[in-house]
């Protein structure tokens, strides 16, 4: 290894600054508290993140046994890098973990391959003329509110997805799959399973995740909304007598959920700090979450900022959130109106009725019936309703635009679920797409704010185990009786109350209907709005058949305005 002298050392790990591994190749680093980092000889070494000390103690017994290659080990549960340097020849390898917990940017600039974490860090080396917005990436992510799961918002800074690992070698780089869902997708497995079988797996699993995911840390904390994920979460730390701290959002004189904290505090001990939000705190936030961010950070997102600032008072080291779990589940209202909504298509269709259903509920004043015909027009041509989409229903049916959008973004999901899992239940299609959405949409921007903080965080649901139930149960599971994550209320209701777990949930209202309720949030969002239809992007999309609303764009423009991006 070669530092920026020239000179042969160790890097040093705890700084944010590049450091050389032999010609050609750099890295930096954030300095989170567990990595792991080991020279096996003088021309091989191990980095991983996230590390305990003993992950690499283990790796070096299996490769002295000669019981598996020294990436086997730990391929797929941690993001590592893989260094050898033989006969002259350097091999470098750089890999995520399964399920895309934390972002690994990287690109090439001058003749020399560049990585790390975030692109702030790139941006140390790439100059501002270089950075040109990717109009690709821009599209997509109106349309889903993320990014791609290969590109970033610059267009030569791509990313390492979830399951992949780049490959340098021989001056060659190269981007190889080494896993995918469909290896967990095993519905033989549950084929005849009980519930009580089922939740006793679901608890198994996510305390199992738990106990991993600690690691020795004395101040644990979570995000606790009164909801069955964080709630679960909650009940099992209480089980294992893991002391920890909850904390949670109430905006000032509007949501809140204290009557279901309050039940569930009947049950565990809690405590709670309870964080009130108001609109002065609501746009710091987004500005500093965006300021600081690799991609845009959503308005309810960056409210993280204020929990992490309490969360560093109190000398937190582990936090645990529910994030995802409703992709698994199917635990959001808006995955019942599509269950009821197929339904309703296959009625139709068998009378002839589907497409004049369509073209009826298009001329409809409300936009969410609307918005029905526009799914049932786009299933006329063979199109099935997908997640994670934001549709225009302000604007006029285009299939031509329906089909580009699907061939260009959804078609890679789609035509592997249709070989690989030859099922038709729209829960199944929902979450095969979701799990591999879910980085943009809530691993990444959460790691990357907590990690700045030197506080890790975890998903618990996150494991092969429960990823591998989401995918391969009988899908009626998940909305049995027309409840929301079905299976996972009867595992929390296995410890208490089970009245608890089915309690109505409001859930977080987007922090961007609170700011706009209040004066100095309106004025503000009137300002942004009309800055935003000026500028050039936002032409472009409307040159792009695109009907924008420029709210949408608020996060994109609150995270460029910092960063010296040409369009």
């Amino acid at each position: 290894m070669y530092c920026s002298d020239g000179s042969r050392t160790l890097p040093n790990f705890n700084n944010l600054r590049p450091v050389y591994y032999n010609k050609g190749f750099a890295f930096f680093q954030t300095g989170e508290r567990s990595n792991s980092f080991s020279v096996l000889n003088d021309n091989i070494f191990l980095f991983i993140h996230g590390g305990r000390d003993d992950t690499i103690k283990n790796i070096l017994q299996d490769q002295a046994k000669n019981q598996s290659p020294i990436t086997e080990k730990i391929k797929g549960k941690k993001d590592f890098i893989f260094f050898q340097l033989r006969n002259n020849r350097s091999l470098l390898e750089i890999h995520t973990d399964r399920f895309g917990r934390r972002s690994i940017f990287y690109m090439q600039y001058k003749g020399i391959i560049y990585f790390a974490p975030s692109i702030q860090q790139l941006f140390m080396v790439l100059p501002p003329s270089q950075r040109k917005i990717s109009k690709e990436a821009l599209y997509f992510s109106y349309h889903f509110r993320s990014t791609p799961t290969d590109q970033s918002l610059i267009e030569s800074i791509k990313k390492i997805p979830a399951g992949y690992l780049l490959r340098c070698s021989d001056e060659k780089m190269e981007i190889q799959q080494y896993f995918d869902l469909v290896s967990l997708y095993k519905p033989e497995k549950f084929k005849n399973t009980k519930e009580t079988e089922l939740t006793n797996f679901i608890n198994k699993a996510l305390a199992n995740e738990i106990n991993r995911s600690i690691n020795n840390s004395q101040n644990v904390g979570i995000a606790l909304s009164g909801g069955v994920d964080s709630g679960l979460i909650a009940v099992h730390l209480a089980l294992q007598k893991i002391p920890f701290k909850a904390y949670t959002f109430l905006y000032e004189e509007d949501y809140n959920e204290l009557h279901r904290i309050e039940r569930l505090s009947n049950n565990i001990d809690l405590n709670l700090t309870k964080i009130i939000l108001d609109a002065s705190t609501v746009l710091k936030c987004f500005s500093d979450a965006n300021e600081t961010g690799s991609e845009p950070v959503s308005f309810n997102a960056s409210l993280l900022q204020k929990m992490i600032s309490f969360c560093k008072q109190d000398g937190i080291q582990t936090f645990f959130d529910g994030d995802g779990a409703d992709r698994l589940f199917f635990g959001m209202n808006a995955h019942l109106r599509y269950l009821k909504m197929g339904l309703l298509y296959q009625i139709l269709s068998k009378v002839g009725l589907n497409k004049h259903a369509g073209k009826m509920l298009q001329k409809s004043k409300s936009g969410q019936w609307k918005q029905l015909g526009n799914l049932f027009e786009n299933w006329s041509i063979g199109i099935k309703p997908y997640p994670e989409r934001h549709y225009d229903i302000n604007k006029a049916y285009d299939s031509r635009y329906e089909i580009d959008i699907f061939n260009k973004y959804i078609l890679q999901y789609w035509k592997p679920f249709q070989d690989d899992f030859r099922s038709d239940d729209i829960r199944l299609y929902f979450a095969f797409q979701s799990i591999q959405m879910c980085p943009e949409l809530f691993f990444y921007s959460a790691h990357e704010q907590f990690s700045q903080s030197g506080i890790e965080n975890f998903s618990p649901f996150w494991n092969d185990n429960i990823v591998q139930l989401s995918l391969s149960i009988p899908q009626y599971w998940k909305t049995k009786q027309w409840r929301t994550k079905y299976i996972l209320r009867k595992a929390g209701a296995q410890y208490f109350d089970p009245q608890y777990w089915i309690m109505p949930k409001i859930g977080l209202q987007n922090s961007l209907t609170y700011l706009v309720s209040d004066k100095i949030g309106r004025d503000w969002f009137r300002e942004k709005c009309i800055a935003i239809e000026k500028t050039n992007e936002f032409n472009w999309l409307k040159e792009q058949g695109v009907a924008p609303k420029a709210e949408r764009l608020i996060p994109f423009f609150e995270w460029k305005s910092s960063k010296k991006l040409e369009f």
